[in-house]
């Protein structure tokens, strides 16, 4: 795909998105647990797929309330995964919705910091050359079994941002030298 497409898919998955989350009120729906603070790749501009990220800064919420709070999607779900995760203090759902990936943590310790500053942060420091540099990667990595799981958008984030990687070549020597897989363990070679 020539970049023109990339970010001509990238607008479109955006407008989408945007048309999906209005019309599945999501926004509505987890406000009642707490501060709703949309992320990721919808935010950011940087969407090669869909795939939706919410995070809720909602001090002292119980699982029962977390469950209660995501209620009204989880009939639509065609998967669900959730974890009470302790170690990040959040109720973390992720569904999959008419075609959509949508992760949602709750978190009932309150919003790490680090997570609202690094979204913050994130579009100031792209540069037309580093979103598609981004686009790109995204665009191969998607597609692996590795990702999101184990190789995730902030890996390439970091890589680009903060490394100068811009191939595939260059992302496999950065993600070998952190000890994750790269393109030639679980996908194919380009």
């Amino acid at each position: 795909m020539d970049d023109d497409a990339l970010l001509a898919r990238q607008a479109e998955l955006q407008s989408e998105a945007a048309t999906f989350v209005r019309e599945l009120g999501l926004v509505e729906m987890l406000g009642r647990a707490g501060r709703v603070i949309e992320l990721g790749s919808a935010v950011t501009g940087l969407m090669v797929w869909r795939d939706l990220d919410f995070g809720v800064d909602a001090p002292g919420l119980t699982a029962g309330a977390a469950w209660e709070t995501m209620r009204p999607v989880l009939s639509r779900c065609s998967s669900l995964r959730y974890a009470n995760d302790h170690a990040e203090r959040r109720h973390y759902f992720v569904m999959r919705i008419a075609g959509w990936k949508v992760d949602v943590s709750l978190w009932f310790a309150g919003l790490p910091p680090a997570v609202e500053a690094f979204q913050a942060e994130l579009p100031a420091r792209l540069t037309p050359e580093s979103r598609l540099a981004i686009l790109r990667l995204k665009e191969f990595w998607h597609r692996l079994p590795h990702y999101p799981e184990i190789v995730s958008a902030w890996e390439i984030y970091d890589a680009v941002l903060n490394q100068g990687v811009r191939t595939l070549d260059e992302l496999d020597a950065f993600l070998a030298a952190r000890g994750l897989p790269t393109r030639g363990f679980g996908g194919d070679d380009a």
